[in-house]
């Protein structure tokens, strides 16, 4: 079978393996903090992230023979596994995930050239699985506090025109099986679109994968740091499951077992992410990107795990941490900046961001009755937040593109 040669940028099948190991380490690390803090280690990987191990198969090899053993040592996985563990609803997409591992697994025991792609395509597409094995710690530490300010967020809501019982109304959507399965699809399935992206960027030769890595990554960092400022559940854990409970400026009790991760919404903040590093690639991927989106946006909405306030001021905080990935990275070794983006303006959409995240947190946490006696305050500030997102994300255009000029590894498509 004739087959194309394509090549990586130079250094990236060694970057992304040492950032899966490092990942791996880290993840033990955090497993093993999170067993001596609570006694416990919750293993709350959604079987959507088990798809990149697949996805990073017909991505870089176009390897058919590859995925059919995958998808069938997968159904056999999955079956095993249901009779064995007694789990009845194990989702196939696990099982498919697995069989995947499996087959590259086996294909480690190749020599030469061939080992080296496959481990290369194995750390790729852990990169998902890795990802969520890290979050659960830095959830569970924000249960530390017995109170929210979930009243607060919900109070600010409503000043900006949200009216009352609007999270109620959107979670009776759910009642539509075919929007119950978009919507939960959508929400589990961040951390696959983030590798997704990543993968894409590297298949077509694209040094700006590793701003993107970056800027995931640091979202990730000072998102899960701002959740200390400013708890927040959502409105399903506060007030749908406690119907009685009223909202109130002064903070709430929610009960610990639900993880404070509202403000801003990481959610949001990663689909923005996707959404900004996607837009130098090609019109299809833009589109889906665009779609996925709107789908995240909706579903946290929907599900009751955010306010409308936390989603907008995911807005600057996204503006601001993308400007800071361009910042830090700047232009990749042996690669060529085709396009070239203003210093100046990326640090005005970083000083944008950065004062826009920090003036809503001191209001909110500080000032919250300047925004309540005033409603048009937290309008025109809401406003002011959408729109420099789209004035600064627009100075950021294009994101970085890069022209390899290297190879280190050959991936070969059928």
């Amino acid at each position: 079978m004739p087959t194309n040669l394509l090549r990586a940028s130079s250094g990236d099948d060694t970057l992304i393996i040492g950032l899966a190991l490092a990942g791996l380490i880290f993840a033990a690390a955090c497993k093993a903090t999170e067993y001596l803090m609570f006694g416990a280690i919750l293993f709350d990987v959604g079987p959507w992230a088990f798809l990149g191990i697949p996805c990073a198969i017909w991505i870089f090899q176009r390897d058919r023979r590859a995925i059919i053993a995958a998808l069938l040592v997968g159904f056999l996985t999955a079956g095993a596994l249901q009779i064995a563990l007694r789990l009845p609803d194990l989702p196939i997409i696990t099982g498919i995930g697995a069989g995947a591992f499996f087959v590259l697994v086996f294909k480690l025991t190749f020599n030469g050239q061939e080992r080296r792609q496959t481990g290369f395509v194995l750390c790729a597409g852990l990169l998902a699985p890795i990802a969520q094995l890290i979050c659960p710690l830095f959830q569970r530490l924000t249960t530390a506090y017995p109170e929210t300010f979930d009243g607060r967020a919900l109070l600010v809501d409503r000043s900006i025109g949200i009216p009352a019982g609007f999270y109620e109304g959107a979670r009776a959507l759910l009642l539509s099986m075919p929007i119950r399965v978009v919507i939960f699809s959508s929400y589990s399935s961040i951390t696959l679109a983030l590798g997704l992206l990543i993968m894409c960027k590297i298949r077509r030769g694209d040094r700006g994968w590793f701003v993107a890595t970056v800027a995931f990554i640091l979202a990730g960092v000072f998102g899960s740091a701002l959740y200390h400022l400013f708890p927040a559940a959502g409105p399903l854990y506060a007030f749908m499951m406690q119907p009685d409970l009223q909202p109130d400026v002064a903070p709430v009790p929610v009960p610990v077992e639900f993880i404070r991760n509202g403000m801003p919404s990481l959610h949001t903040t990663w689909a923005l992410l996707i959404f900004l590093n996607s837009r130098d690639m090609g019109h299809v991927a833009r589109g889906c990107c665009s779609v996925f989106l709107v789908l995240t946006l909706c579903s946290t909405l929907i599900l009751g795990e955010h306010y409308v306030i936390d989603l907008i001021v995911a807005a600057p905080f996204a503006l601001a941490i993308q400007a800071a990935s361009q910042m830090l990275v700047g232009a990749p070794d042996r690669a060529e900046r085709t396009e070239r983006v203003s210093r100046r303006a990326v640090a005005f959409a970083f000083a944008f961001g950065a004062i826009m995240t920090g003036a809503w947190l001191l209001l909110l946490v500080r000032h919250v009755e300047a925004l309540l006696d005033a409603p048009h305050v937290a309008a025109s500030l809401a406003v002011v937040s959408i729109l420099g997102f789209a004035v600064g994300s627009g100075l950021l255009v294009p994101t970085w593109r890069y022209r390899a000029r290297g190879s280190d590894i050959a991936l070969a498509t059928s």
